[in-house]
């Protein structure tokens, strides 16, 4: 029997990218989907595509709430999902059709708690797609908490990232009840993922490009430095290698990595004249604390 498999949207003002996004999840090839779009106080056309969208498949359910951030409208989303599997997708972006029946085929083979798939880049700045994975790439392997946590900081010869961004995964939902996004900061997927990982009872990659991760001008990812990515950045990290430590993980991997991230906010920090900062102060004495 196949899995009812939940797939949760965060919306916020996103008129101009949703209605390709909503289509990509219902041209699925897998499609037994229970569709949770969660409206995050959007003040934009976004809450009529949704209910749009909700009225021409019964697959698609709408809930509208007041704007309280992604991580909150994910971890509400996943309390309304009805399958046993959740799937999140970022609500400017798009999934190949292939992506659930892929991730899918992994759980009735393997039971896995967790399958992760792949993405590639499309930018709009240049309208050029970047992929990380080519045909010679393709992989499916299990992989452990140990390894997981090490790919996430770098260990790998491919994209990190893949192993830090919560789209293109299956995560079995009880496993998304114990272990809910943490919400208000920037790097809220950074401090999340790697708990569900060590929680996580058998872990599933399979590396494909099942997503189109779009950059858009005014994304985060392009947006300007801000002092408060270094008070993020240094809770997210405190709290990372307290969680890694406890449950046994070899950190080496992971602390080389926050090191990296300390050694480009200095540089960072010293670009836009603000060495004044306790910030700055507190990168330079982690920096002291460091070695090799």
């Amino acid at each position: 029997m196949e899995h009812l498999i939940s797939i949760v949207i965060p919306v916020y003002n996103v008129e101009n990218y949703l209605e390709e996004c909503i289509q990509s999840v219902l041209n699925q090839t897998y499609t037994n989907l229970d569709i949770v779009l969660v409206n995050d106080g959007s003040t934009d056309a976004s809450a009529e595509i949704c209910d749009r969208f909700a009225e021409l498949d019964s697959r698609v359910r709408v809930f509208h709430t007041e704007n309280r951030g992604a991580a909150l409208a994910k971890n509400f989303g996943v309390t309304q999902a009805l399958g046993e599997y959740v799937l999140f997708v970022d609500s400017d972006d798009i999934a190949e059709k292939r992506m659930v029946d892929t991730l899918q085929r992994q759980v009735e083979e393997t039971e896995a708690d967790i399958v992760i798939g792949n993405y590639f880049i499309y930018d709009e700045n240049d309208g050029q797609c970047k992929f990380y994975v080519l045909e010679r790439d393709f992989c499916i392997e299990e992989l452990s908490a140990q390894e997981l946590t090490d790919r996430q900081a770098g260990y790998w010869h491919l994209n990190a990232s893949a192993f830090i961004m919560p789209m293109f995964k299956l995560f079995k939902k009880d496993l998304l009840l114990q272990v809910p996004f943490t919400n208000g900061r920037r790097f809220d997927d950074e401090a999340t993922i790697h708990r569900l990982f060590i929680k996580s009872q058998k872990t599933i990659f399979v590396n494909d490009n099942l997503y189109i991760y779009r950059v858009r001008q005014g994304s985060i990812m392009t947006s300007q430095f801000d002092i408060s990515w270094v008070q993020d950045i240094l809770q997210v990290f405190s709290l990372k290698l307290s969680d890694l430590i406890l449950a046994g993980i070899d950190t080496s991997v992971m602390r080389t990595r926050f090191v990296n991230i300390l050694n480009e906010y200095k540089y960072l920090c010293e670009t836009y004249n603000l060495t004044e900062t306790d910030e700055y102060r507190e990168i330079l004495f982690r920096l002291d604390l460091y070695k090799e």
